[in-house]
């Protein structure tokens, strides 16, 4: 026979009898009965506790626990079935059903033990499931989940079950899908221990980069380095390159643009003896010379001044 409440069930005797009418019109009503009972399975009302019997009708608020060797089965109005484990501990939170037996809050909080819950004719976002570890949430039909100290660990069958860790935002729920097992605790992501493939995991950071001295830098070819040193000799200034390389045009060892034959002790005169002037290199500024046999009276050829003469 199902109970009226804790206190009818403690009810025996003739004395007792006569207000028991008075205290079931004052009794919660039941939201579920006990399909099957083990030995050893209480149910509490703040500081009323009795043995549970099969049969025997579950309210609102109420906590039930299991011993050692004890287990219970739960049937509510929606069609919800819960089975409680040996050493077990639940409390039937917060149940509101409408006229139709569906419900639209149904919230269990369960503090440590084994538990299998398949849902009932209820809309899914009803069903509440509070942990330690996490807040439990109904997409699919059937799951189980044990819970040892602060860690859950969850196993679906069927359907979908989020998991959301306590101490996370929102965006860390997990989505465990069928045949999936994961393990949740507090302030920490949820583990997919078994049933698909878990998140890659984050790939390592790039080492600081280490800054080491390079050599010296070259600023272009050796050619535009300095430039070679300057002779004075009397009347002007003759460079003393070295011979056959590093000066424009390019011409091999003892021979010179246009014919003019080895250096001298003091090095060449650069010039265009082919062209229409002549352009002494070495004077400052230098000097260009007219065509030849005009201002120097020589013949077409010849250089001015002379090797070692002063520069006019």
């Amino acid at each position: 026979m199902p109970r009226a409440s804790l206190v009818a069930r403690r009810a025996g005797g003739f004395a007792l009898a006569l207000s028991l009418g008075a205290v079931a019109a004052h009794a919660a009503p039941n939201i579920g009965q006990a399909i099957s009972i083990a030995p050893q399975v209480s149910g509490a009302i703040g500081s009323q506790s009795i043995s549970m019997t099969a049969g025997d009708g579950v309210v609102q608020n109420e906590s039930i626990q299991t011993a050692a060797a004890g287990s219970a089965h739960l049937r509510f109005i929606d069609a919800t079935d819960l089975s409680i484990g040996p050493s077990s501990a639940i409390k039937l939170d917060r149940f509101v059903f409408n006229p139709g037996g569906s419900a639209r809050s149904f919230v269990l909080d369960a503090s440590k033990g084994a538990f299998r819950f398949a849902t009932g004719n209820s809309n899914h976002d009803a069903y509440e499931i509070n942990t330690p570890a996490a807040v439990i949430g109904v997409r699919g039909t059937r799951f189980s989940f044990d819970i040892v100290g602060t860690r859950l660990t969850l196993t679906v069958s069927q359907g979908q079950v989020i998991v959301c860790p306590r101490g996370l935002p929102r965006s860390s729920c997990f989505v465990a899908s069928a045949g999936q097992t994961i393990a949740a605790l507090p302030g920490r992501a949820v583990a997919l221990l078994s049933g698909g493939p878990s998140a890659p995991p984050l790939p390592p950071s790039p080492p600081p980069p280490i800054y080491t001295p390079g050599p010296t830098p070259i600023y272009g070819p050796p050619e535009y380095g300095p430039s070679p040193p300057v002779l004075r000799t009397p009347g002007g200034y003759r460079p003393w390159p070295p011979r056959g390389n590093g000066y424009w045009p390019p011409r091999g060892p003892g021979r010179w643009p246009g014919g003019l034959g080895p250096s001298g002790p003091r090095g060449p005169i650069y010039g265009q003896p082919n062209g229409p002037g002549r352009t002494i290199f070495g004077a400052n500024p230098p000097r260009i010379f007219g065509p030849p046999g005009r201002r120097s009276g020589r013949r077409p050829g010849t250089i001015w001044p002379p090797f070692g003469g002063p520069l006019q």
